[in-house]
């Protein structure tokens, strides 16, 4: 009985110990991370800065370390919360993974940076990764994957910092690794992935940016492990192409969209949409040659706003300039006699969609009528029926038509017409249920070309909006 006990009791000890050793079996080592601050006012920081520069350059990758500076003309709302959240106010202090603080210039290089090396390359709780960096004009993201210890609360943090900074008050000396950006993302769970999108500004060394993560519990303030990424970003950033058409409406199709050359692009995209902000796209197209030939289909009518960008790999420049165009499209349209189909552009399309109805012609008039709805929609206009007057309602653009069953007459932008002043019996009609009106008198009426083929009883409509 005893023995059982003891397999049981050391059985539960194995089990609790999993997590550990499921770390230890990924033989994670620790990188130290030193967080110095500093400042360009400080007389006494630049002794502290040289020595943990050179422990940086030939520790290979035992350490990494990020500047924070405070009360100077590099110092950020970032930067500061860091030295308080540490309750740091004078410099230069180092912060070795973030629970052993050293002061001054002398502790710094006698204990501080030893203690970085001596926690360097044991077994971490915590392994970071960086993935899928990619640049887009003045944006930088990357993937960062932390994961191992299921402890809490974990804090991870992303800093872009940048090497050999100027400050714009002493121009004679550079600091190394200055924090520009630091995201915080709290009360994390491991495993985590966080894409992490970061500015870049005009007066960054691109050639000088590095991102480094490291995961710091929130209670106690250790940070288990760091990681370190080049952001090799060339100096020579794209820039974005300008749209170099001057027309302010297209007629005719198929058009060109023209762009500057941009230098060390290898393709362009363009984008169309039909607002100004894009959420509405209506056309996506890469090219490898700055010139873009857009057919009528692609497009619909209206104002249509371009946009374009540059690319090479992963490098991207930002969207040039919105530049808008009215588009005016031509539709050529026929019906024929007994057919339930329209011929738009080449497309068959329903007259009256589920309905099998097709163009009639009224004997005793000598005028077609047909179910307007499909047209009207086609062309992009609007159709409304009230029963309780018995009347149809067409809004296309800024023209209204309004007719009545049974009516001679209709209002046209609110003025009373006849619908065939040649014939005051043209009028719409109820047939099978369907309401059917004068094709001809609505065609024009919204500004289109009507003509009719007498041996092949076919209604020819052009269009254009």
């Amino acid at each position: 009985m005893k023995k059982i006990i003891i397999i049981v009791i050391m059985l539960s000890l194995f089990l609790s110990l999993l997590p550990l050793r499921t770390i230890l079996s990924n033989d994670i080592k620790r990188i130290s991370i030193i967080e110095l601050f500093t400042a360009t006012g400080c007389a006494y920081c630049p002794e502290a800065e040289t020595a943990i520069s050179d422990t940086y350059n030939s520790s290979g990758d035992k350490i990494v370390y990020v500047t924070y500076h405070i009360n100077d003309d590099l110092a950020t709302a970032e930067t500061t919360k860091r030295s308080s959240y540490y309750g740091v106010f004078g410099t230069p202090t180092a912060e070795v993974n973030g629970n052993y603080r050293f002061v001054g210039p002398s502790s710094i290089k006698s204990t501080g940076i030893d203690r970085a090396l001596t926690d360097a390359g044991s077994l971490a709780k915590v392994g970071i990764t960086f993935a899928n960096l990619k640049f887009s004009g003045s944006e930088i993201a990357v993937d960062v994957t932390a994961s191992g210890t299921t402890e809490t609360p974990l804090d991870l943090f992303v800093v872009l910092s940048e090497d050999n900074v100027k400050p714009t008050s002493n121009s004679t000396k550079t600091y190394r690794f200055v924090a520009r950006t630091i995201k915080n993302y709290e009360a994390v769970s491991l495993p985590v992935k966080q894409t992490v999108s970061m500015q870049i500004a005009d007066s960054f060394n691109k050639d000088s940016m590095y991102i480094i993560a490291f995961v710091q519990n929130k209670k106690t303030m250790e940070i288990y492990n760091a990681s370190e990424l080049k952001a090799v970003i060339s100096a020579k950033q794209l820039i974005a192409p300008t749209i170099t058409n001057t027309e302010s409406k297209v007629t005719s199709f198929p058009f060109t969209i023209k762009l500057s050359l941009v230098q060390g692009a290898s393709n362009y995209e363009l984008q169309v949409a039909k607002d100004a902000g894009f959420n509405n796209i209506i056309l996506d197209k890469e090219m490898s040659i700055n010139s873009f030939t857009i057919g009528e289909e692609s497009l619909s009518s209206g104002i249509c706003y371009f946009r374009a960008r540059a690319k090479n790999g992963n490098e991207v420049s930002n969207w040039s300039n919105a530049f808008n165009i009215a588009v005016e499209t031509t539709f050529q349209i026929t019906m024929k006699i007994g057919s339930t189909n329209m011929n738009v552009n080449g497309q068959a399309i329903e007259i009256d969609p589920g309905r099998a109805t097709s163009p009639v012609i009224v004997k005793e008039w000598g005028r077609t009528i047909v179910p307007i709805r499909a047209l009207v929609e086609t062309l992009g206009g609007t159709v409304a029926w009230d029963d309780k007057e018995q009347s149809i309602t067409i809004q296309m653009n800024s023209t209204q038509i309004k007719l009545y069953v049974d009516s001679p007459k209709a209002m046209v932008n609110r003025s009373s017409v006849w619908i065939d002043d040649n014939n005051h019996s043209v009028k719409p009609l109820i047939i099978n249920g369907r309401t059917m009106v004068p094709l001809r008198f609505v065609s024009q009426s919204i500004g289109c070309n009507v003509s009719w083929d007498p041996l092949n009883q076919t209604i020819s409509i052009v269009c254009k909006r």
